[in-house]
């Protein structure tokens, strides 16, 4: 008999989450963890999940200073289940392990899956237009204010402000990044 390989996902996402293993089954989504996913303040989520009660997928680039690579995969169900799975896995303090040599092909993997088993299900890539225009939005009021400020202070030219604005400058680079990795669109 000739089995599929079965195309696995495992991540943890901080220090205190347990070990979590995705695996893509024959018509579900199935999770094993290293620990008991119940417990006080622990989110409960399921050990299987049908394709046919996914409602929508989500992949996002979701950066952070220290975890500059991390994507989202973001899966919307029936019953307002919402399981973000991240594409880097945590080794320790300020250490984070890009994954996405399984992640993309299990996003792939999954979006096929899904789409087959659900052909309504809503699949897109990047943030929501709110929350896409909102985060652009607070980023021009930001540098609205920051030149607003050096104007009324009338700040001297010194060393530390070519530095501030050389670091500001540099920055710029990872917004324009999530801008047009993050830009709402589905996909087809």
């Amino acid at each position: 008999m000739d089995e599929q390989p079965t195309i696995t996902h495992a991540v943890r996402n901080s220090v205190l989450d347990p070990l979590r293993r995705w695996s893509l089954g024959p018509d579900a989504l199935l999770l094993a963890s290293e620990a008991p996913e119940s417990g006080p303040k622990r989110e409960h989520l399921p050990r299987c999940l049908p394709y046919a009660e996914i409602t929508g997928i989500q992949v996002r680039f979701d950066p952070t200073r220290i975890d500059a690579e991390r994507h989202h995969l973001v899966i919307r169900a029936k019953g307002g289940w919402r399981i973000a799975i991240p594409s880097t896995h945590y080794r320790g303090f300020a250490d984070f392990e890009d994954r996405g040599s399984s992640f993309y092909p299990f996003a792939a993997a999954l979006t096929d899956l899904v789409r087959a088993a659900n052909p309504k299900a809503g699949l897109q890539a990047g943030m929501t237009w709110p929350s896409y225009l909102g985060q652009l939005g607070l980023v021009v009021i930001a540098f609205a204010f920051l030149l607003y400020i050096l104007d009324v202070t009338g700040a001297a030219v010194t060393a530390d402000l070519w530095i501030k604005g050389i670091l500001i400058l540099a920055s710029l680079g990872l917004l324009l990044r999530w801008a047009v990795r993050n830009r709402p669109r589905k996909v087809e």
